[in-house]
């Protein structure tokens, strides 16, 4: 039998490392503590100002933070995406923080590509410039049987091998150094627009008669929502002349979740002098 669960603990590990996982760290300077759910499933057990969750293995959950106390409402969103504009996973960093008005929300800040699946053992994260430190304590105990645990958002897998023995119980914490972002990576503060969305704002884009029209319909899309990468592309390809693409490139940069794949851009124009004037723009 611990052979048997062994080789299912191997097969679970071997699964999650084939598809790909994400991590993504929340937080926020001002020592207000929260609770994240993702698909409705608690991450963190006790309200913490600074929450890591690791080995995520969906493209997109369902997020809701919750504020401890009831003075400030939660945060909810329905698209809460941790892969960049060609589908490969994240570790992403977010800030909970007020605007203006004084209102709190959730900012995307930094992300690296690709991550590795964590084992549970010490671990050093890398997250552009910032360094996430997390130790790992063993104690053991002395159950009815043998049992291993494992599991992640949406699920979890324990396994009864039968017999007496010790079992072993590991407990994680998390210390993280963030570096402040680079400059022009300042973030979308809404909801990334889903694919249906997405094509119904094209729809309505391609339905303008004259390209003066798209470019004023493609802006107030793309004012009003977060976009990738791959959907800034899909609104340039509606245009046919250069200066109208690059108006629509400089247009979207703000409210693009992925700027750091901007360079992607570069071959929808036809003339270099376009994709300079792009980054003269963007680099500002």
């Amino acid at each position: 039998m611990r052979i048997f669960a062994s080789l299912l603990l191997v097969m679970f590990v071997a699964a999650v490392h084939a598809q790909g996982v994400a991590h993504c760290t929340i937080y926020n300077e001002e020592g207000i503590r929260f609770t994240v759910y993702l698909n409705g499933e608690k991450m963190n057990d006790t309200p913490l100002d600074r929450v890591r969750m690791i080995n995520l293995t969906q493209n997109y959950y369902k997020i809701k933070v919750e504020f401890d106390g009831d003075s400030i409402p939660p945060i909810e969103r329905k698209i809460f995406q941790l892969t960049n504009a060609d589908g490969v996973k994240v570790d992403a960093i977010h800030i909970l923080k007020r605007n203006k008005k004084g209102e709190w929300g959730l900012h995307w800040k930094s992300q690296s590509v690709a991550p590795r699946y964590i084992e549970d053992k010490p671990t050093v994260v890398v997250v552009n410039n910032g360094v996430q430190q997390t130790t790992t304590t063993t104690t053991t105990t002395e159950p009815d049987g043998n049992r291993i645990s494992f599991g992640v958002p949406g699920g979890h897998v324990s396994i009864n091998t039968g017999g007496s023995g010790a079992s072993t119980t590991r407990e994680t914490t998390t210390t993280t150094t963030a570096a402040a972002p680079a400059a022009g990576t300042a973030p979308c503060t809404g909801n990334i627009l889903t694919q249906n969305e997405f094509a119904d704002a094209l729809k309505s884009i391609n339905a303008r008669s004259t390209e003066d029209g798209k470019l004023s319909s493609a802006k107030q899309v793309l004012s009003a929502n977060c976009v990738n990468v791959e959907m800034v592309r899909s609104v340039m390809k509606l245009f046919t002349t250069d200066d109208k693409k690059l108006e629509v490139a400089k247009y979207a940069y703000a409210n693009t979740v992925d700027k750091g794949s901007y360079y992607k851009l570069n071959g929808e124009f036809a003339n270099e002098s376009s994709i300079d004037a792009l980054n003269s723009a963007i680099l500002k």
